[in-house]
């Protein structure tokens, strides 16, 4: 099982996924990298990752459609909202009840 301990470090491993994802949704979307766009993406692919999207796959299906559900970053981000923030991510099952 997961921990959030072990889910707030990110080893080189984790961060070739993150960048892996990013690289693909950003070269799909035409986001230019130093773009609020792909800021914004970073930050839900890291912030996915960490809620249990390990899998490469599931990284990339559950940041597309996070992205998709802001209106493509159209519109206002979560992340520039604290006292949103992170409430309209995706949930993998299983996760978001932590074991110390």
């Amino acid at each position: 099982m997961l921990t959030r301990l072990d889910l707030s470090v990110f080893c080189p491993a984790d961060l070739a996924i993150c960048q892996g994802v990013f690289d693909q949704i950003c070269a799909k979307r035409a986001f230019a990298r130093a773009t609020k766009e792909a800021e914004l993406t970073a930050n839900a692919v890291l912030v996915l990752f960490q809620n249990g999207f390990i899998e490469e796959s599931d990284l990339f299906v559950a940041a597309m459609r996070f992205i998709d559900r802001n209106g493509g970053w159209r519109k206002a981000s979560p992340f520039e909202n604290p006292g949103r923030r992170g409430a309209d991510l995706p949930r993998r099952a299983g996760v978001g009840q932590w074991h110390h």
